[in-house]
Parts: C-alpha cells; sequence; structure tokens
C-alpha cells in the first residue's frame, strides 16, 4: 500500500506527510513544476509538465490495487476506483464504486451552470477542524485496509 496525492491543489499536503509517517507508508505528490512544495523528505515528489492532464495521467501509471489516492477530480477518482484503490477527497469523503456516479453527475452539472453564468457560492476558507477529520477519515481508512484488504464498501 501506497498513497498517492494529487498534489496541485491539496491543502492537506503536511497532514498526509504526518501520517504516511506514522504508519510507514511511502507517498508520492504528484504536482506539475510550477506547484512544487517539499513537505516531507519521507514523501516523494513525481514533478510532471505543466500540460493539462499530466498529474493525473502520472498517478494513473503508478497507481495500483490497495492503493490510497487523495484528490478532489472525480474523474481520476472514478478511473483510481476501476483498478481497485482506494479514494478519498481532500475533505476527507470517500468515494466508491456507490457514489461516484453521483459525483461525476454533480460534475456535469455544474459544468452547465458555469456555460450559463450561473452565479455559484463562493468557496470558503478550509478550518483547522477540515484538517483535523481528513486526517481521522484517511486514518480510519487506513486501519480498515489493514484489517482487511478485500473490504470495498463504507
Amino acid at each position: 500500500m501506497k498513497i498517492l496525492i494529487d498534489g496541485d491543489a491539496c491543502p492537506v499536503k503536511k497532514e498526509i506527510a504526518e501520517i504516511g509517517l506514522k504508519y510507514n507508508i511511502q507517498t508520492f505528490y504528484f504536482c506539475s513544476l510550477s506547484h512544487y512544495s517539499d513537505y516531507s523528505i519521507f514523501s516523494k515528489w513525481i514533478l510532471v509538465d505543466n500540460e493539462d492532464q499530466a498529474v493525473d495521467m502520472a498517478i494513473l501509471n503508478k497507481i495500483c490495487s490497495g492503493d490510497i489516492l487523495i484528490t478532489q477530480d472525480y474523474g481520476l477518482a472514478s478511473l483510481a476506483l476501476n483498478k481497485k484503490a482506494y479514494v478519498l477527497s481532500n475533505s476527507g469523503k470517500r468515494f466508491t464504486e456507490n457514489n461516484i456516479d453521483h459525483y461525476l453527475l454533480q460534475r456535469y452539472l455544474s459544468l452547465q451552470q458555469r456555460k450559463m453564468k450561473v452565479k455559484t457560492t463562493k468557496q470558503r476558507k478550509r478550518t483547522k477542524e477540515e484538517d483535523v477529520d481528513f486526517k481521522r477519515s484517511l486514518e480510519k481508512l487506513i486501519h480498515i485496509i489493514i484489517k482487511d484488504p478485500q473490504q470495498r464498501k463504507n
């Protein structure tokens, strides 16, 4: 098991590094050259060109069954689930085969609203409590995988 991070816009890089170190799980941060910032000597950084989808492609080439992916990208989450990986959002939500279609539909509807220039709500500042919740979710998932690697549901 390893942890792979879609690192370009990940707000919990430091928290992931701490948990990776705590559980001795190798972590890989994937980011474009313009988003690199080192948070841990324990982690490995995989830098890619600033091309569209380059980070996603690098992750998909590296991820294996049983790995954990941290991403906000629903499309990437769906592809990782097809590879039998576990997927968490930056907020700690777990993406599963049972709920990914809902998130993909939500992404499609949001895109349609943006095309129609419908005003959407502003993103609020992330709180420390959300970082704690994320760490709790990641640790819970690690414990689930350690106890029963075949477990795929919430």
